[in-house]
């Protein structure tokens, strides 16, 4: 299943009353934190992660993932992640292999240093999108490409 298809039309119960789809939207390109740490307070339910294909090359994953609500089953960010893994701490490049957790969330329990460089935020395939390079000791480590499904 491609992951923009799908579990999409329940987004009315996996956002709050109170919030509306435009502010949902904003909120998510506004934040610097972790994607599924705003996705579980806006979406009211845990996150999950599912990688739909991950491959590694010449020290340089391309990983492919969708965040869903796991309670509704909603598709809400589908990512497109490069991974310089020759800048990173061994512990990090494992979890991600292991492709059981989101990247955000691999950088939090790593407790790795980053700074975030949002460069794109606009419109892709008609989805608002967004770009972003994560930093760790001066190096781009990590180049991010997401759309936002709901």
């Amino acid at each position: 299943m491609d992951p923009s298809e799908g579990e999409q039309t329940g987004l009315k119960s996996c956002i709050p009353r109170h919030i509306s789809p435009r502010v949902f939207r904003e909120l998510l390109f506004a934040q610097k934190g972790t994607v599924e740490a705003v996705l579980r307070i806006l979406a009211d339910e845990e996150i999950g992660v599912k990688v739909i294909s991950q491959t590694e090359d010449r020290g340089t994953i391309i990983r492919d993932s969708v965040l869903f609500g796991r309670s509704s089953g909603v598709n809400m960010v589908q990512a497109h992640s490069l991974v310089d893994t020759r800048a990173l701490p061994r512990e990090v490049i494992l979890m991600i292999r292991s492709k059981e957790m989101g990247i955000g969330t691999i950088l939090e329990k790593s407790r790795l240093e980053t700074y975030y460089d949002i460069y794109s935020v606009g419109h892709e395939d008609g989805l608002p999108s967004r770009r972003y390079k994560i930093w760790h000791e001066n190096k781009a480590v990590f180049e991010i490409k997401e759309k936002i499904l709901v």
